[in-house]
């Protein structure tokens, strides 16, 4: 028999690994699901272990380039092998829903269902993004006078990183009210004939401050001169008024002007 030396150098292997999709959280951090090796030897005790990874950029995509880092190995014959390189692998990153919400102001009735937005709220963006929630075409769910209605717009999103977020619902509900608007009446008056009492007849009212094509008027009332003595642009004033309409309990009549008519004096024949 007769010896010598030779060496034995170490097999080189390749690592692979797979990564976990995930939801926006504004960093590059990868989750590694699994770990192997090609090129060991069949039986022998070598795995591939530890290690980190990360996406390209933090942004949504679908198939995002994955690169890992500080894998290693490991079992009883790991010194029997070289990782020569660990491939890369993609994953995929999907927007980060959110709920959006706003508050609507109260309103005078104008006729309109037009709500104005007073605020909005957006949880849950990750501190330093440049998110904004869009609120578009409030309404309240009719025109007319209430406490507590329903008001529902749009929504939309804003921003730089806009593009890393989803919303959970294209619309958003709140609650405002929408309060009487005030109208004054006004009303004009027949002149007469002196006979002694301060009644005064009606012959006309009218509203200002009512919207347009609303079906809203001034209804009822009664009529007194100041005295029932004879004169000229005598002051009147009117009582009990109300509105009418199908429209009317949208309104409050705040006042009624007072108006002027003559009397005239009573004829009395010569000799009375």
């Amino acid at each position: 028999t007769a010896s010598t030396e030779a060496s034995i150098t170490a097999k080189s292997v390749t690592g692979s690994f797979s990564a976990a999709d995930k939801v926006y959280d504004g960093t590059t951090d990868a989750s590694i699901t699994d770990r192997w090796l090609t090129g060991a030897v069949f039986g022998d005790d070598v795995i591939l272990i530890g290690g980190s990874a990360s996406f390209d950029n933090k942004n949504v995509g679908e198939d995002k380039l994955v690169t890992g880092s500080d894998l290693q190995l490991a079992g009883a014959d790991k010194d029997n092998y070289e990782l020569s390189s660990v491939s890369t692998t993609t994953a995929n990153i999907s927007a980060k829903a959110l709920t959006g919400g706003f508050s609507a102001a109260d309103k005078v009735y104008d006729g309109t269902t037009a709500a104005t937005v007073a605020d909005r709220s957006l949880p849950g963006v990750i501190a330093g993004d440049e998110v904004s929630l869009e609120v578009s075409n409030a309404q309240f769910d009719n025109k007319n006078v209430d406490e507590d209605k329903s008001v529902t717009a749009d929504l939309g999103l804003s921003g730089a990183q806009a593009g890393n977020y989803s919303l959970s619902s294209a619309t958003a509900s709140t609650e405002a009210s929408i309060t009487a608007k005030s109208v004054t009446g006004s009303f004009s008056v027949a002149d007469k004939v002196y006979d002694g009492t301060v009644d005064a007849s009606i012959i006309d009212r009218w509203l200002t401050g009512a919207v347009f094509g609303d079906d809203v008027s001034l209804s009822g009332g009664t009529a007194t001169f100041a005295s029932p003595l004879a004169g000229n642009a005598k002051t009147v004033t009117g009582a009990g008024f109300f509105l009418s309409g199908t429209d009317a309990e949208n309104y409050a009549l705040t006042s009624v002007a007072s108006t002027t008519a003559n009397i005239s004096p009573a004829y009395r024949p010569q000799g009375f």
